[in-house]
């Protein structure tokens, strides 16, 4: 069974989970991540959008340097639109920094293919017309400082009825005083309380969502420490309702 055909939650909350997301990787022989930490939620989004046909129009908001564009281009999709504030590349510099050649091939054949439709913009305020993407994917972008609420009024939009709506953010079980300001405005660690919230605003729009994270750790390993801080990472899938007109493409 597809796992991109129901609302769904994650949590990356256990080292076998990375070394199981690194198999599989290799398995469908796609390049290494220049963010070893990040495999896990991309290959996730990737094997979520297996569910949706190939020539399907997908938009990754805030792609800048992520590896899910490049990977999307070798699993064989058509359609791929990416946007960021800053120059929506791929990650060449870091793929050249830490030399992995495969990885640097991928982002410029990438560049190459799609450069017409990556587009220097907010996910704020979207420069497309309404229902043109089956999917919406936005990695580790929402913690940054983004109103939530207008880019999820604007995910809705520019998504086609039974669209996927992919985030992935950073997450703990209890609140953390996070102090870095990556692009200028607090950044945050989201506790299960925010999600929760996240998801209710989503479902008033007309998102299909999932239950919402446990409320406490339960066990769970944090698999990412920067700036003094242990977290993790949480995956979501949300699916547009029916409330609008369009089909996916």
């Amino acid at each position: 069974m597809s796992i991109g055909n129901r609302p769904q939650l994650w949590v990356f909350d256990s080292p076998v989970q990375l070394r199981d997301a690194q198999v599989r990787q290799t398995q469908r022989g796609l390049c290494p991540s220049t963010d070893p930490e990040k495999v896990w939620d991309n290959l996730l989004a990737v094997e979520i959008l297996d569910s949706i046909g190939r020539q399907a129009a997908i938009l990754d908001v805030g792609c800048r340097s992520g590896i899910l564009l490049p990977w999307l281009t070798q699993t064989g999709f058509d359609d791929l639109w990416g946007v960021d504030t800053r120059l929506p590349l791929p990650p060449i510099k870091a793929a050249i920094t830490k030399w992995q050649p495969r990885t640097l091939a991928a982002s410029v054949r990438h560049l190459l293919k799609h450069w017409r439709r990556l587009r220097r913009a907010s996910g704020e305020r979207l420069p497309f017309p309404d229902g043109q993407f089956a999917a919406v994917t936005c990695m580790s972008v929402i913690e940054h400082g983004v109103n939530v609420d207008r880019f999820l009024e604007e995910a809705y939009r520019v998504l086609a009825v039974g669209g996927h709506l992919i985030i992935s953010t950073d997450f703990w079980y209890e609140p953390l005083a996070r102090t870095s300001r990556l692009f200028g405005a607090p950044d945050v660690v989201f506790a299960p309380a925010q999600i929760e919230t996240i998801l209710s605003s989503a479902a008033r729009l007309g998102f299909e969502v999932p239950p919402s994270p446990p409320p406490d750790a339960s066990g769970a390993v944090p698999m990412v420490k920067f700036g003094g801080q242990s977290y993790t990472f949480l995956l979501m899938l949300l699916i547009k309702g029916r409330r609008g007109q369009e089909s996916p493409p």
